[in-house]
């Protein structure tokens, strides 16, 4: 079969989106299909070093307009600029594809693809990663004008790819599509690449244990209140590492570098399994009311390289259900008692951070990882066709 991958990120992006894109375009091919990528240039994450983008006459890289940094306005134009391009090559090249699968930017990067999909009579699954317009809600005064779009889209694709059971309920009943077009595939990693880091070493009792935040420095990670938090926390035998880079990165540096037991640190291309090899738990931080409908891409990280989680969350998000459901780690869901929380660190044993560790994994292995999840997106894509 001739597949057309559109996708927002594609390698050298070191993030879970681009890698699924490139475990799908790669599991295809060894499958024996005719298969071409369609993608922006490298931008994510913002600071990274990306290089250049490994030459393959199969991927084609559009010259769309990439937003460097966030804001709405500018991820807006990114999205429509994509979604532009991938319509046009969609129209031009539209005899050369037997179904079209795209894991692109909301609303206007899937709109325009599907739009040329349909006059082109070409079938086309879209990916869905976040619920759109109400993500926008309080950031955009008229989301709500955008639900057209976002229904023509559903409508229009011969297949819906989500993350989780609860975001596929939601698009069945809000969007009024039939339930079985809508697949639920979790955002994987490839677990064969944290196995070398895994299991968990934990040092003796006396070691400065380590809580580590891997990830996007960014708004919705919430890294201000934390880390000030764990600071006044003043939590014996524990230090705080930030690794990554976002657009916070800076004003975070320079307003916590100084403290003692808070250091920032840069991640290498394909040194992610390393980095959190040294961590004896991962901190993962979430504005209130924006894990609901969805696990971060981060989560599956943490996981698979064997590590408990300690969470900032509703406790009504799937992280926190997750979490106390399989038992992989701590969870904290009201920012008054966030001090507390991390002083409680200093009472977990060796064995109680082990077990976390084993739990994390296990589930990461069950739910997230690339074997228990590549083969549903490829047969949620060729069956639509």
């Amino acid at each position: 079969m001739r597949v057309l991958i559109l996708t927002a990120l594609f390698p050298p992006e070191p993030v879970v989106s681009s890698m699924m894109s490139k475990d799908l375009y790669e599991e295809l091919k060894k499958r024996g299909h005719e298969v071409r990528v369609f993608c922006p240039r490298p931008s994510r994450p913002l600071g990274f070093r990306h290089g250049t983008r490994k030459t393959d006459s199969n991927v084609i890289t559009s010259k769309s307009y990439v937003a460097y940094g966030g804001g709405v306005l500018r991820r807006f134009l990114e999205s429509f600029s994509f979604g532009w391009s991938s319509g046009l090559f969609i129209l031009k090249k539209y005899k050369d594809f037997d179904i079209i699968y795209q894991n692109s930017w909301p609303l206007f990067g899937q709109g325009l693809a599907v739009i040329a999909a349909r006059l082109k009579g070409v079938p086309i699954v879209t990916h869905i990663q976040d619920v759109y317009p109400e993500s926008l809600q309080g950031k955009m005064p008229l989301w709500r004008g955008l639900r057209f779009l976002d229904r023509f889209i559903v409508r229009n694709s011969k297949g819906i790819i989500v993350n989780n059971d609860i975001v596929n309920k939601y698009i069945v009943d809000s969007r009024r599509t039939q339930d079985e077009k809508v697949v639920t595939v979790s955002n994987w990693q490839d677990e064969n690449s944290f196995q070398p880091y895994f299991p968990l070493k934990v040092g003796t009792e006396t070691k400065t244990k380590t809580l580590m935040y891997l990830g996007n420095i960014g708004p919705l990670a919430n890294l201000n209140m934390v880390i000030s938090s764990f600071i006044k926390a003043e939590v014996k035998d524990w230090k705080l590492v930030v690794a990554g880079q976002g657009t916070e990165r800076e004003e975070l540096f320079n307003r916590f570098a100084a403290s003692n037991n808070v250091s920032f640190i840069d991640v290498a291309e394909g040194q992610v399994h390393l980095v959190q090899s040294s961590a004896d738990l991962m901190l993962l931080p979430q504005k209130a009311g924006t894990g609901n409908n969805s696990l971060p891409s981060k989560l599956s990280a943490y996981c698979l390289s064997g590590r408990g989680v300690f969470a900032v969350c509703d406790y009504d998000s799937l992280v926190a259900v997750n979490i106390l459901k399989y038992d992989f780690g701590m969870v904290c869901s009201e920012p008054r008692n966030l001090i507390q929380a991390f002083k409680s660190l200093e009472s977990l044993s060796n064995e109680e951070i082990i077990l976390m560790s084993r739990n994390s994994y296990k589930f990461g292995s069950e739910h997230l990882s690339k074997k228990s999840n590549l083969n549903n997106l490829i047969n949620g894509i060729i069956g639509s066709s």
